[in-house]
Parts: C-alpha cells; structure tokens; sequence
C-alpha cells in the first residue's frame, strides 16, 4: 500500500508496537502507551537480532537468487497507491490527477545512506583504494542481513488514520545503512567521482541522538589531535585534491561531535612540535556539553559545540618537527580528570587519540602506557583509544607501538582510513562504549528514550524510544528505534506535563553501568582493526562469524553497480537494495591461535576473519528511486542559548554570550544532511540555522 506525504514530513515516526496497539482508549495509562510505542524498537532488536545470526544464510541465498529477499526494482504501477496528504505545498514532479504529495510504501523499507557514500564499483587495484573497497561491502552486507526487518515491520507499523501523523520505524546500522519502513523514495544520483550511485538525501543514522543514547551512556570526550607536519599529506591515493589527514581528522571530529548523546561533555587537545599541548578555547570554554534537546547539530542549535568545531576547522598541522604525543595525552588526561557540574553523572572519560605516527620522535609504549594506567588508578572508568590515520603512508612500527599501548591499557587501537564513512573507520570506538554500556547477549533489556523535541518544520513534538542490537560475540551491529508523534498519540488524551512526567521517570532509570570487559571480549572489538593481543587464545568468545561486521571482508572482493533499465522512468521505481553473491557460503568459522608479545616487541597482527578462510565476497546493488519532493519551509523555533559549563572550584569557560565564528558555516569535508534539512533544502538560505 503506498500512501503520499507532504513535504513538510521530516522526521520519521514511531510506529505503534503490535498491530491493534495504536488504538488509545481514554481509560489506558500513559505508562501502557508508552509501552505499546516502545514495542516497534523491542521487536525491531529482536528481529534484527535474529537475522545477524542467520547473516551468512542470508548472503547465501542472495547469491543464489537475487530476488530472494524481495530486494528487487518494484515499480509503482504495480502497487496499491493512495492519497494521504499532511500539510501544504508540493512538487510539479510528484503532482497527479488524484495526488500531490509524497508517496510511501507499506510493502517495503527502503535505503538511505550517509553522505557521499554509495554502493560503489570496485575501485583500482591499489594499496589506498582497498580500504574504500573493503568498507562498500560493510554496507552492501548491512542491506542484505536486514532485509528481513521488512517483514517484522509489516506486522507492526499500523496504516494511519486520515488525520494521524504516521508512524515510522527504522533500523541504524553501524556501518551507516539506514532503513525506513514505510518506504518514502528519493532520487538516485552519481557520486561526484563516478564510482558508483546514491539515495538522496543522504542521512547518518550514528549521528542521531537515538542511536547515541541506545548504544552509549554519559561520557566525557577528549580528542587529542596530532598536528604533526606529516598529516598535509593525502589521506589515501585517488582522493581529491586538498583532501589531507588533517582535513579526515577535522571531518572526522564533526562527525564525532554528532554522535554525541545528550548531557555528553566534549574537550579538544591538539600537539605539535611548533605549540605543544594546546586545549581548545572559545567564547564558551573549553568544554562543550550537548543539550537535552534534538541534536547536537554542528550547523545548527548547539552554539558551543558549533564554537569547537569551528577552532577545530581553522587548525593547522606544523611544517617541521616531531611530536610529544606523550606530553599531550598527559594534558588530554588532565582535561578527562576535570569534575564538571552537570546535573549528571558522567559514566566514561574517554580519550580518543588521532595521529598519523609519522612525527612521534622519542615517543614511547613504556611512557604512554604508564600515563594511561596512572590515570586508570585513579578513575577506572578512564579508556584511551589510538586510531592511526591514513589508508596510506603510516608507520607499522607506530601501528604497532599503539597496538601494544592498547593492549597493556584494556583497550583498542583503529584506523582512521576511510575518509567518506569516517564513523566506519571509527567503528572500534563506538563498539567499545556500546559494550561498556548495555550490553547482553543478543539485544540489550534497556530501551532508551530521547527527550522530548519539536520538530522545527513540523511543529510536532516527537519522542525516539531505542534498543541496540549485537551479534552473538557481543558487537555492536546497529540501533532499532523510530520517531511517534506526541500529538497523533498520548496528547490526545493526556497532558504534556503528564507525558513529560513519565518521560522523565523512564530516562531517570539510566544508571553507570559497571561492565568491566574481559580480554576475549575486547579481542573480538580489536579484530576489525585487523589486529589481536594474542590474550584471548583460550576465549571461546574470540571466534566471530565471518559474517559479522566485526570481521574484516576479504582483500579479493569486488563491488558492482546494478543501473536502473532505461525504459523505466527513475519515479517508477522503489529505493531498495538488490544483493548478490559469486561465493559459495562460507565454511563453518574455527577460533585463530593465540600470538603472544614479549618484552616491548609488537603484537602480533591476526585478523580473525581472514584466518578462517573462505570470507563471503559480497555484492549488493542499492537501486534508487523516487521522485524528491521538497518545499522550502520557514525555519522556527527559537535558538537556544549554551549554559556555560562549571568546573568544581576552576571555571573554564569564558563569556556565553560571544557570538559564533562565522567560519562556523563555512564548508566541511563533509557535511550530513539532517532530517529537516533534506525535505527543505532552503530552510537555511538567507538566515542562520536554528
């Protein structure tokens, strides 16, 4: 069943647990309605669950039909179409006799992926193109296992009443695949380097404040970049010009900026042979919290995280020299130690070190090691993550010196190397934090529950209910959650200051957790950075699918782009993902040998996936669709004033009321669309984001 929706409908909706749920009678409690919306994001875990255990199985039967999963070009015509019309305004291209707004399918979900990145063909045969080859296929793999959410979907997502908000439920995966059920198509276009096609709009699911909140608990951030000389050098080979790992580092700290959850703290630290150990300052300080509204949104909202992120966008590395990095983390752990008054108590101090290893000088694994370890006696909820960046021109020896850092320190190392899907690249950190959070085998018992938000655009207020997901070792593979407007549902029969009331009581219900991760358990998160401690021989936990995200595809793989035919006009076709496979399924996954370091040497690298031979070699070919329909809203809301940030007896910040610097705005490596900017791509023309 298609139905069409306005423009104005930005934000997708949550949809009602199981079918006959969505009907409120006057006598039910806000506490059974709450529970009946919680219900799309419980099931959705679950089945998600579900289909990562049968991943292989899945990729199988793609490779042995291609229509197995119903992931194929289903036009339009050939479906049940109405008319569902919310607000006012349309598109000449999506206008007909009976319709003018937006159509959406109930038969199936459909695939938005973060911004500029695709399903792409199988770039040249050369050491810094294998890493982009190896991270499509994270993708193509994320639109084959979940394929068969749309099933479970279709039994709980209820059709609207003519004047309901729809509900909508959608699946975050950690490689940056989103689904959306019902369907709302969307236009395809080239990448701009002819690699391969796109939905558009593009969309982030890691940046949205659900799937933080679901896979992560308060923390307090501290980015310790290395400004050294050797990071104006490219990032990898084909990239285009400009693009240097200073300029990964800069996109990749947005990004990261975006992830946050709310009431989550962040610091900068930069190091370089011409400054030293320098902390980040605004107008604001040098702290930057994220509010309890929507997002942290560095183009929009958050006025002292946008501050850091404009000081990080206008740093430059050093021409000559090498670099303290032990000195600067030394600073960095000073930062981390800082007691903030935040209404909250924060659950991790994590220290999250980007460097290329090129300009490390006299840096040792004895010296950093001791200044992790001193600090971790003090706060044991301190962690210390390593990410060398680049696909190309790092140091083994310096891959392998902050290998063994990790591995003293109950850590993980990663790299930074895919500069399009950073927050892949950055995987190991999300995974970490997601298993010291709420982690149980198989889906977590915790849903998580954002604060409530007016959608500017939609002058709606929505609530995002959200569970994590994990595969059966215990990874992080993705976050099933939705949007559920307030007025469609609980408003009807209840006051706000009651629906705030029992939000309030379901969010006060998140604690610390006190998960202390074992040696196998963090061998299985450092196994997608290609790498082991040789810890975890005796772990039985250490074997991992060679399905799973958590396991690095094979080098061989090859990526192809299936075109839409000529003959069918692109508005007649559904955004969806087809996959395939030229690989019989893999042999059953037997636990790698053990490689023990000794006496300062480095750890043996060991990736788990590949040492069982026979990886899957994934293909799928995402399909777009759609007629774009966009009206250009006026932006509203009000903007929110940042509240300086208290430091216990030392105030870090200066004035609050300084404005933002215009390089703010100004254009980033990479920029994300976010849901209200993508139905209304001119809300922001002549004014500043609200």
């Amino acid at each position: 069943m298609h139905f069409t929706l306005t423009a104005s409908f930005v934000v997708v909706f949550l949809s009602a647990a199981w079918p006959g749920a969505r009907s409120q009678a006057s006598g039910s409690s806000i506490a059974n309605v709450m529970a009946q919306k919680e219900q799309i994001a419980v099931q959705g875990a679950i089945s998600a669950a579900v289909n990562e255990e049968n991943a292989c199985a899945a990729i199988a039967a793609c490779g042995s039909n291609v229509s197995a999963l119903a992931c194929t070009l289903a036009p339009v015509s050939s479906m049940t179409t109405a008319c569902f019309n919310i607000g006012q305004g349309s598109q000449p291209a999506c206008n007909n006799a009976t319709c003018s707004n937006l159509l959406f399918s109930y038969e199936q979900s459909n695939i938005r992926l973060p911004n500029g990145v695709g399903v792409k063909k199988a770039p040249a045969p050369n050491p810094g193109a294998v890493n982009a080859r190896l991270r499509t296929n994270y993708l193509q793999r994320d639109i084959c296992v979940q394929k068969p959410l749309d099933n479970r979907y279709k039994t709980v997502v209820p059709q609207p009443l003519a004047s309901d908000f729809p509900d909508f439920a959608f699946y975050g995966s950690a490689s940056g695949v989103m689904r959306i059920f019902p369907a709302v198509a969307y236009d395809q276009f080239a990448l701009a380097d002819g690699s391969g096609v796109q939905c558009t709009p593009s969309y982030d699911p890691r940046r949205r404040p659900w799937f933080a909140g679901a896979a992560s608990q308060t923390k307090l951030l501290v980015l310790l970049l290395d400004l050294g000389p050797f990071v104006n050098s490219p990032v990898a080979f084909g990239t285009a010009a400009g693009v240097t790992k200073l300029a990964a580092m800069q996109a990749t700290v947005s990004a990261l900026f975006e992830s946050l959850r709310a009431f989550d703290v962040v610091a900068v630290v930069t190091v370089s042979n011409s400054t030293g150990p320098q902390v980040l300052t605004t107008a604001y300080g040098q702290f930057a919290q994220v509010t309890t509204f929507n997002v942290p949104r560095v183009n929009r909202g958050d006025e002292a995280i946008m501050a850091l992120d404009a000081a990080v966008q206008n740093l430059t590395a050093a021409t000559s020299g090498t670099t303290d990095l032990l000195t600067g983390l030394t600073q960095a752990l000073t930062v981390a130690d800082f007691e903030l008054d935040l209404g909250k108590t924060i659950c991790e101090r994590v220290v999250l070190v980007l460097t290329d290893g090129l300009s490390l000088g006299n840096t040792t694994a004895a010296g950093l090691t001791a200044a992790v370890q001193a600090q971790q006696l003090r706060r044991k909820e301190t962690t210390v993550l390593f990410f060398s960046v680049g696909a190309i021109g790092r140091s083994a020896q310096s891959d392998a010196l902050l290998q063994q850092v990790s591995c003293a320190t109950g850590s993980v190392w990663g790299k930074l190397d895919d500069f399009q899907n950073a927050l892949l690249s950055m995987y190991p950190y999300f995974n970490l934090l997601a298993a010291r959070s709420f982690y149980n085998p198989g889906v977590s018992n915790l849903t998580y529950f954002t604060q409530r938000y007016t959608s500017a655009s939609r002058r709606v207020d929505v609530i995002s209910p959200a569970r994590p997901v994990y595969d059966g070792s215990g990874n992080l593979v993705g976050v099933a959650s939705g949007d559920f407007s307030l007025q469609s549902t609980l408003l009807r029969n209840f006051t706000l200051e009651e629906v705030d009331a029992e939000l309030n009581s379901r969010i006060t219900l998140e604690r610390c957790s006190n998960v202390s991760l074992s040696e196998c358990r963090l061998e299985t998160i450092r196994q997608f950075s290609g790498y082991t401690c040789g810890t975890g021989s005796g772990c039985p936990a250490l074997v991992v699918s060679p399905c799973s995200i958590a396991t690095p595809p094979s080098t061989n793989s090859s990526v192809a782009v299936l075109q839409p035919p000529q003959s069918s006009p692109i508005s007649d076709l559904l955004c969806c993902g087809t996959c395939a496979l030229n690989a019989a399924p893999p042999p059953a996954p037997t636990a790698a040998p053990g490689n023990g370091t000794g006496g300062g040497g480095s750890p043996t690298g060991a990736i788990v996936g590949g040492s069982v031979g026979g990886l899957v070699v994934i293909i799928i070919v995402i399909v777009v669709v759609y007629c774009c329909c966009c009206r250009k809203a006026q932006p509203g809301g009000n903007s929110r004033q940042q509240v300086p940030l208290q430091t216990d007896g030392n105030t870090q910040n200066g004035a609050a009321a300084a404005e933002v610097l215009g390089t703010s705005w100004g254009p980033r490596p990479v920029i994300d669309v976010d849901e209200e900017d993508m139905m209304n791509p001119g809300r922001h023309q002549g004014a500043r984001p609200t």
